[in-house]
């Protein structure tokens, strides 16, 4: 009976000990999964994981998510390599789903937003970093998620607006819309922002600084610049708020584009 009782204690005081991340979740130890990119290596403090020094390293890896459909809430533990932040993005079948940053070196575990997984079988999850500016570095421990519902429907259509929004100033959301929450959408589109125009220059982005003031949109299929896209970068900007970037576009699209004589004078060519 007494070693029963203890064995009882100390299975107790084991479950008590886990991590979150490990009790009713799914769990990758980040030094198990493949690691890429230019810098990116397995670690053994302050634990046992990867290290992200640079833009465009990564680690990933196939798993089976056999409850989907459903919502699932990704966790990470990790830490930044000193005082100041660190950040991965969280990939899921190679689409960015949202970021996760560490303030400093202290291990903490981060809850990312919930996704919405609409298909069971074979799901790549992965982070990679993209905001490295030399500051710090990004150290990850594990990866987790567990189900956290079923994927709740749309909300019904809101009834049309009698007034238009450049009048009344009210602006439609439609992720709010779809109910999803702030945090998350910002977080989402955070995410877009940050591929498409700071992402790595092989594979993600499509904006391209030129100089000291221009920049352009490319078209990756052509392998040129056309006036749709540096017209959509420009107005990503606007919405954005991101002066700079419109501001480059804006001179690259002038400086290039623009007919400055004859019969299309102040047009601007299409390609």
């Amino acid at each position: 009976m007494f070693e029963y009782h203890n064995f009882i204690k100390l299975a107790f005081l084991v479950v008590t000990l886990l991590p979150t991340a490990l009790q009713g979740a799914t769990t990758i130890e980040a030094e198990s999964m493949t690691v890429g990119g230019p810098y990116a290596g397995v670690i053994s403090t302050p634990f046992a994981g990867v290290a992200f020094f640079g833009n465009g390293d990564i680690a990933s890896q196939q798993v089976t998510i056999s409850d989907a459909p459903g919502r699932y809430t990704f966790s990470l533990r990790g830490a930044s390599s000193n005082a100041s932040a660190a950040t991965v993005t969280v990939l899921i079948d190679a689409s960015p789903v949202g970021s996760v940053t560490w303030a400093n070196a202290t291990v903490a575990t981060s809850t990312l937003l919930q996704v919405d997984l609409t298909a069971s079988g074979n799901h790549v999850v992965a982070f990679r970093m993209d905001t490295d500016t030399g500051a710090s570095d990004a150290y990850v421990d594990w990866i987790s998620w567990t189900r956290a519902g079923s994927i709740p429907p749309p909300p019904a259509p809101p009834v049309p607006a009698t007034v238009g929004a450049l009048t009344s100033g009210v602006w439609r959301n439609l992720f709010a819309e779809a109910g999803h929450a702030t945090v998350d959408i910002d977080a989402k589109v955070a995410a877009a922002w940050q591929q498409l125009f700071y992402g790595n220059g092989t594979s993600q982005r499509i904006y391209y600084p030129v100089g000291t003031d221009k920049a352009y949109i490319l078209d990756t299929g052509n392998n040129d610049v056309r006036s749709e896209g540096m017209s959509y970068g420009m107005m990503i900007s606007v919405q954005l708020d991101k002066q700079e970037e419109f501001d480059r576009l804006w001179r690259w699209a002038t400086t290039y584009m623009r007919n400055p004589a004859g019969e299309r004078e102040g047009y601007f060519a299409w390609q």
